[in-house]
């Protein structure tokens, strides 16, 4: 079956606002979030001073990690739009650890 240049045109015009959809689903939100970013306050030096010293080291970057996690799904911790963006985006990593986890049964 031959498919005229203008049918191609549409066909290809079709996977291209399929592409843009996505990519927007994954972009725009925390694109939007940005002017929530920038009208925060900085953070005080002592707690930066904290904060450095936790990511410095892996082992309390755990354990804060796990005091914390539930934190960002609070109401109102993040802009609106960036928590469904974070629960893809953790989705994703949950399925490539199950995949890893998989393989090494295996």
């Amino acid at each position: 079956m031959r498919v005229n240049r203008h049918r191609r045109w549409e066909l290809a015009g079709t996977h291209r606002a399929e592409y843009h959809r996505c990519r927007d689903d994954a972009v725009l939100p925390g694109y939007r979030a940005t002017p929530a970013y920038t009208r925060t306050g900085d953070v005080p030096a002592e707690d930066a001073a904290w904060l450095t010293a936790v990511a410095a080291n892996a082992g309390y970057v755990r354990l804060v990690g796990i005091g914390i996690a539930a934190a960002p799904r609070a109401p109102g911790m993040l802009p609106a739009g960036l928590a469904a963006a974070i629960e893809r985006t953790a989705g994703q990593f949950a399925t490539a650890a199950a995949s890893v986890d998989a393989e090494q049964a295996a």
